[in-house]
């Protein structure tokens, strides 16, 4: 099958002679409200396709369409972004023998090889069981009997008894997360090496429950972690992120859940991990970090005192309290920002944060916001707000993160340890 291949936001003309109606469909439900991809058929049996900020893959009745990842790095540094910002780890904690192989695999197969990989693990190490209660008709007395079900059930019958007991098995959600997400992967991976694991250890799995009914919405808040079953939550990630992620709370995926569609939203993953990465650099110091933090004071009606609406900033850098207290609002844009086109929109948006919810404790400087976005460091932005009479009332700077060269100092000690004091240093400047 043919594979057409772009990057985010990038339009490319492909062949595509006589689409089917299936087709049609499908890319209508594409651009839908989510905007995860834009199809336009023209007459000359072409296409032109239009990328947002979604990356994945499509697989269509004649052809499949990739979005590779360009501000972040490739498909392999978009994978990384996922297993930090979500927590996993597994990529950090892969020896060197064991380092994932990239060879032309799309995102979508570079998650089915990581999930299959960690179930296999698990399956050497043996998979968990625990103590589920039955209850069953049985020829035989079973753990103890239900008298008043017998009796209303099976008055004067001693052949089948209403028992309840316990049984050690394998049916357990641990399992059928992990088979839900094999069988998924096993249908789904396009390259032939990643679905034949895939389908292997799927098998396995099978064998072992039976998903059918597991609802992947609410069933990550059902999983919960003891020194039992730790080693199941890394292979929990990946499944989740293949199901409908989310019950991690939908971040990710942006997809219907169907085999055919696997997208990321990386405007999401973005933001996501440079809350990781903010939090993680301010640990131990005097800096709370407050992720999302809710706002409805800051605009209101005049005339009735009702909110008109909340601000979210993506971060608050907040140190100290009353008269001193220092606040600083920090904004992950998932935009390439050259050295002129930082969006106006973003610019007022970042400027009202800052004179709304800064504070500059006992310095006389105006309230800052940051803004962070994917690039190369180089020559930031730094704007400043003035009233009618020349006073400065709000700042704004920008900061570019290398994102593949932050993932390669994430995954070293000593280079983590200058990566968060780098950080320090440029959100409190």
């Amino acid at each position: 099958m043919t594979t057409h291949e772009l990057t985010e936001y990038q339009t490319v003309r492909v062949p595509w002679p006589d689409p089917s109606a299936a087709d049609q469909q499908l890319a209508e439900s594409l651009e839908g409200k989510s905007r995860l991809l834009r199809i336009r058929w023209l007459r000359n049996e072409q296409a032109e396709i239009t990328a947002f900020a979604r990356v994945g893959v499509v697989t269509f009745d004649q052809c499949q369409v990739a979005v590779r990842p360009k501000m972040a790095g490739g498909d392999l540094s978009a994978l990384r972004m996922l297993d930090y910002a979500s927590g996993i780890h597994a990529l950090r904690q892969l020896p060197p023998q064991r380092r994932i192989e990239t060879g032309g695999l799309h995102l979508r197969d570079l998650v089915c090889q990581m999930l299959a990989r960690a179930a296999d693990d698990i399956l050497r190490q043996g998979p968990t069981r625990s103590y589920l209660t039955r209850e069953r008709s049985l020829p035989m007395l079973r753990g103890r009997i239900l008298a008043d079900r017998q009796v209303r059930a099976r008055f004067g019958q001693l052949d089948q008894l209403e028992c309840r007991y316990d049984e050690y098995e394998t049916d357990i959600l641990d399992n059928q997360v992990l088979a839900a997400g094999l069988n998924l992967a096993a249908r789904s991976a396009a390259a032939a090496s990643v679905r034949a694991l895939a389908r292997r250890v799927a098998a396995d799995f099978s064998a072992l429950c039976d998903p059918a009914g597991l609802d992947p919405i609410d069933v990550a808040a059902r999983l919960h972690y003891t020194r039992q079953n730790e080693h199941y939550r890394a292979a929990h990630g990946w499944s989740l992120l293949l199901l409908r992620g989310a019950a991690i709370s939908d971040l990710y995926r942006a997809g219907n859940g169907q085999s055919r569609v696997f997208f990321f939203d990386m405007n999401r993953v973005f933001e996501d991990f440079v809350t990781r990465l903010v939090e993680h650099a301010f640990e131990g110091s005097a800096v709370e970090v407050r992720p999302q933090s809710r706002h409805r004071s800051v605009i209101v009606d005049e005339l009735t005192g009702r909110p008109f609406g909340t601000v979210i900033p993506d971060l608050l850098l907040v140190r100290g309290a009353g008269a001193t207290m220092w606040r600083r609002v920090v904004d992950a844009k998932y935009k390439l920002i050259g050295e002129r086109s930082l969006d106006r929109a973003d610019v007022y948006q970042t400027l009202l944060y800052a004179q709304a919810l800064g504070a500059t404790g006992a310095t006389q400087q105006p309230p800052t916001a940051v803004i962070i976005h994917p690039g190369t460091p180089g020559s930031p932005h730094r704007l400043v707000a003035r009233n009618t009479e020349g006073i400065r009332v709000a700042r704004l700077r920008t900061v570019a993160l290398d994102v593949s060269a932050t993932l390669d100092a994430l995954a070293d000690r000593q280079h983590r340890d200058r990566l968060h004091a780098e950080v320090r240093d440029l959100l409190t400047a």
